[in-house]
């Protein structure tokens, strides 16, 4: 058996698009699930999150947004924070 470590963070999407694929990976493979918290990782290291960076945040939203439509991922994001627009 294959063991391998998956080091996510709840709040992101792109986490949320690994494991709606979880059905994919190869029989024999135990997943140990690993959570992390990457705003506490960013603040660590005196980084801003992608949501921090106005150009980012959009993009990451759109980009969001495509692969879900793209993989037939139900996806339904949050509303913006008011005067912000994904």
């Amino acid at each position: 058996m294959r063991k391998i470590d998956w080091y996510f963070d709840f709040i992101s999407p792109f986490s949320y698009f690994q494991l709606e694929a979880f059905d994919r990976l190869p029989s024999g493979v135990e997943v140990t699930l690993r959570p992390v918290l990457l705003a506490g990782l960013l603040n660590h290291w005196g980084h801003r999150g992608p949501a921090e960076i106005p150009a980012k945040r959009r993009f990451s939203y759109q980009f969001v947004q495509w692969l879900a439509e793209r993989d037939g991922v139900p996806l339904k994001l949050p509303p913006p924070p008011p005067l912000q627009s994904y």
